[in-house]
C-alpha cells in the first residue's frame, strides 16, 4: 500500500513538472556546442537537485521536498537521494498518520 502511495505521489510530481516546460526548439548553435563538449569529471561530480512532494493520505495533503546529490551534499550518488526520499516519504507519512 505504502509503495502505491508513494508512485502516486512521484507520479503526479512528474505531471505538474511536466507541464510547466516551455518547449523550444534547438538551435543549430546550442546543437554544436552540445556535440563538442563532453562532461568533464567536476560536472559528473557537482551537487544536483531534485524536488518532490509526498502525498500524506490520511490527511490528505501534499509536502513539498527537496533531496540533493553530489559533491558536497553528504549524498554522493543519485541512488542513495533515492532512498533518502523513500526514508522521508515513510517518515513523513508515520508521523501524520501514526503507525
Amino acid at each position: 500500500m505504502k509503495k502505491i502511495i508513494l508512485w502516486t505521489a512521484f507520479g503526479i510530481a512528474g505531471l505538474v513538472s511536466a507541464k510547466n516546460v516551455e518547449k523550444s526548439k534547438p538551435t543549430k548553435e546550442k546543437q554544436e556546442t552540445v556535440q563538442e563538449s563532453e562532461c568533464s569529471e567536476s560536472e559528473v561530480f557537482r551537487m544536483r537537485c531534485f524536488e518532490y512532494s509526498m502525498w500524506i493520505p490520511c490527511q490528505d495533503f501534499f509536502i513539498n521536498d527537496q533531496v540533493c546529490w553530489g559533491e558536497g551534499t553528504g549524498v554522493p550518488t543519485w541512488d542513495d537521494a533515492w532512498n533518502c526520499m523513500n526514508e522521508n516519504v515513510e517518515m513523513a507519512i508515520f508521523h501524520f498518520c501514526g503507525g
